[in-house]
C-alpha cells in the first residue's frame, strides 16, 4: 500500500467535489469555483491523497510564503477509507513534504454541541499528531472555529496575517472575529 500526495487535483476533481459535500456541512463549505479560484492564483492548493494511485481523500489548503504558514482548509478521506491511519498518514505527508507552521480550524468542543463525542474525537486525533491548542477561537462567517497548531505555537496575529496575504483585507476583517 502506497499513500501519496498529488501534485494535480484536475484528473480527481469529479471525486473531489463529491468528498467535499459529503464531508463537510453546508454552513462550513465555501464556493467550489472560489476555492479553485485562489488554487488558480498559486494562493491555496487541492492535494489529491491517493492510495496505490486511487483517489481515497483530500486535502484543500491556503498556503502563505511570507510567514511559511499552511492552513488545511478543507481535509476529508473517503468513508470506505476511514479508519485505516490513511488520515494520519496523510497528515504526517503533509508536515514532511511543506515543512511550515500549519494551521486547522475545528469546530470547539462545547458542552451543548450536538455532536460533542465527534467534536472530541477530531481534536484528540488532531493532538495524537502533535498540534498543539491555541486558545484562540474565531468566528469565520458566523461558524465558530478553535485553531491548533503544528510545528509552531501561533497567535492570532499570525493567522490573520496568513489570510491578508490571500484575501482582501477588508474582506477577511468584515468576516472572521474572534470568539
Amino acid at each position: 500500500m502506497n499513500l501519496t500526495l498529488s501534485n494535480s487535483y484536475l484528473e480527481h476533481l469529479e471525486e473531489i467535489k463529491n468528498l467535499y459535500i459529503e464531508a463537510f456541512p453546508k454552513a462550513e463549505r465555501k464556493p467550489l469555483d472560489q476555492i479553485i479560484k485562489v488554487c488558480e492564483n498559486s494562493l491555496g492548493r487541492i492535494i489529491p491523497i491517493l492510495l496505490d494511485d486511487e483517489f481515497v481523500g483530500m486535502f484543500i489548503t491556503l498556503d502563505s510564503d511570507s510567514n511559511n504558514t499552511l492552513l488545511i482548509d478543507y481535509f476529508a478521506i473517503k468513508s470506505d477509507y476511514r479508519g485505516l491511519s490513511l488520515g494520519s498518514k496523510s497528515i504526517e505527508l503533509l508536515n514532511e513534504r511543506e515543512n511550515k507552521t500549519i494551521i486547522i480550524e475545528i469546530e470547539p468542543c462545547v458542552e451543548n454541541a450536538c455532536n460533542l463525542v465527534q467534536r472530541q474525537k477530531r481534536k484528540n486525533f488532531y493532538k495524537n499528531l502533535g498540534f498543539r491548542q491555541t486558545d484562540i477561537n474565531i468566528s469565520w462567517f458566523g461558524v465558530d472555529l478553535e485553531l491548533m497548531s503544528l510545528n509552531k505555537t501561533i497567535n492570532f496575529e499570525h493567522y490573520m496575517n496568513l489570510l491578508t496575504s490571500i484575501f482582501p483585507k477588508s474582506y477577511i476583517e468584515d468576516n472572521i472575529k474572534l470568539a
